[in-house]
């Protein structure tokens, strides 16, 4: 084992050549507390265990998962970044109801985005188009279910997969963005 001093990393046989880098396929994904109850809110809010309309307290979230004030107000934070949740001014953050104009506005956004994917990939040479087959399959084989989670699922993984073709960070980094509100979109219309 020898030592790259400039990034404190040691270089070690099998992993590649040079010195340990980012990319090198060893990922360590941490999350801290306020994301993991942020995730458990997120999907409670996707399966309609959440609704429209209804409260998130901090003193609820403190209580439930045993965390503290300032990591309840980081998660619900973080759900409101991503659309999910509505905060005012000293008054408990509400689960999002969408207008009509909500989801035309959401659609219209990714179907903007996955129109500049397929743009940008059709410059492409390499293109992998092995998401966007893999998910047409699981649709297939899906045809006819009543399992909307399922089904919700494999559609996502489908828009993903025409976002990922042109292989663009910033371009996946947007979509993203928007990826929550689609889902919630996506979880009313089988309460309907």
């Amino acid at each position: 084992v020898q030592s790259d001093r400039r990034l404190g990393l040691s270089k070690v046989q099998g992993i590649g050549e040079g010195p340990l880098q980012a990319g090198a396929g060893l990922q360590i994904k941490q999350t801290s507390t306020a994301e993991q109850v942020a995730g458990t809110l997120r999907n409670a809010i996707l399966r309609g265990e959440l609704g429209p309309g209804q409260a998130i307290e901090e003193s609820a979230c403190v209580e439930t998962f045993g965390i503290s004030r300032n990591t309840a107000r980081e998660a619900i934070r973080e759900l409101a970044r991503g659309g999910l949740v509505v905060q005012a001014r000293r008054r408990p953050a509400t689960v999002t109801s969408l207008s009509v104009s909500d989801v035309k506005d959401i659609f219209s956004m990714r179907r903007m985005l996955e129109l500049g994917a397929i743009e940008l990939a059709a410059g492409s040479e390499e293109i992998d188009y092995s998401g966007l087959r893999q998910a047409i399959e699981e649709m297939e084989a899906l045809s006819g279910s009543s399992d909307w989670r399922r089904l919700g699922d494999v559609d996502h993984a489908f828009h993903e997969a025409i976002i990922a073709m042109p292989q663009s960070t910033r371009l996946t980094r947007t979509y993203q963005s928007i990826q929550a509100e689609v889902r919630l979109c996506l979880s009313l219309t089988d309460r309907w």
